[in-house]
């Protein structure tokens, strides 16, 4: 994997790239482990990629942060997704910006392949609120619907929690990376979810 996420990292690190120019460069040349570093692929004579970007990507420039982000993908077993690859959600993908890399834990395919239902709220639910979240998502759950949320406190977890009490699945996306669970208090939810489900960020 690690050749991977070299190539993968130093595209998203190239000078200058910004987000709609990388997507039209991978929809034309789709895998970068067949071009980071190999200066004979024909990116490198297509004059509509910035010279700067070429020279980045020819040199295969390491990204500066690699060999944490590497050592933390070997110790926590993350996995990464990638922009275009089979699997890479298609609702994600069509949004402005989708991002190239996403890092999960767990069966993010296998949850993925499932119709998904979105499900947040406050952090600070009623004890009816909680309930009726529960009630609620416990027959959908039991239908084989993967149910996303984003492991915060309060209808994140009764969510989560509908999913896993129902032999179901869930993902729950992160705002921090993987291997940093928050609230703390979540970390043995966190780990049903990698069991069911995924954490993805």
């Amino acid at each position: 994997m690690t050749d991977k996420l070299h190539a993968w990292l130093c595209l998203k690190s190239a000078p200058g790239l910004r987000t709609r120019a990388a997507l039209e460069l991978l929809n034309r040349y789709p895998d970068p482990q067949e071009y980071v570093g190999q200066p004979g692929h024909p990116l490198y004579a297509d004059a509509s990629v910035d010279v700067k970007v070429r020279q980045h990507l020819s040199q295969a420039t390491e990204h500066p942060k690699l060999p944490q982000i590497a050592k933390l993908c070997e110790h926590y077993g993350i996995e990464l997704l990638c922009y275009g690859e089979p699997g890479y959600p298609l609702g994600l993908a069509n949004i402005v910006a989708p991002p190239l890399i996403l890092y999960y834990r767990g069966d993010l395919p296998k949850a993925l392949s499932r119709i998904c239902l979105a499900v947040v709220g406050t952090r600070k639910p009623s004890s009816y609120g909680r309930e009726i979240c529960s009630r609620l998502l416990a027959p959908v759950c039991r239908q084989n619907v993967t149910i996303i949320s984003g492991l915060a406190a309060g209808i994140d977890t009764v969510a989560h929690l509908a999913a896993l009490d129902n032999g179901g699945l869930t993902v729950a996306v992160l705002a921090s990376g993987v291997e940093t669970i928050y609230p703390a208090m979540n970390k043995d939810l966190a780990q049903r979810v990698c069991g069911q489900g995924a954490l993805v960020s």
